[in-house]
């Protein structure tokens, strides 16, 4: 029981920091970008975010993929493709606002 929850913990975590990070990585009039950032910043700390993407995208059900049409595997080569993607432009998106902006300053750095 203990291995399942943690592996449904790091999806959880992970898949919620991706979500967040694309609502950040969104243009500015669609979404309050700086709050989220600060948001973020404060409660979970720029350093805990990246390292629970990283961790989902190290994870076995992301890594390991099905080589058989019968084998279960939890997400496709496109959406681990999709992650890589979103996880780097997240990261781009997030030091632009941090040396525009500011945001997040007496947090942990990046």
């Amino acid at each position: 029981m203990v291995v399942a929850g943690l592996f449904f913990g790091l999806q959880i975590e992970g898949l919620s920091c991706l979500l967040m990070g694309v609502c950040i990585k969104a243009e500015q009039g669609e979404v309050d970008v700086s709050s989220l950032m600060s948001l973020l910043a404060r409660r979970v700390g720029i350093e805990t975010f990246q390292q629970k993407v990283e961790r989902l995208w190290r994870s076995e059900a992301l890594q390991r993929l099905p080589r058989a049409l019968v084998d279960f595997r939890w997400y496709n080569g496109r959406f681990r493709a999709f992650v890589r993607e979103q996880q780097r432009a997240v990261q781009r998106r997030m030091v632009q606002l941090y040396v525009a902006e500011g945001v997040g300053a007496g947090s942990s750095a990046l």
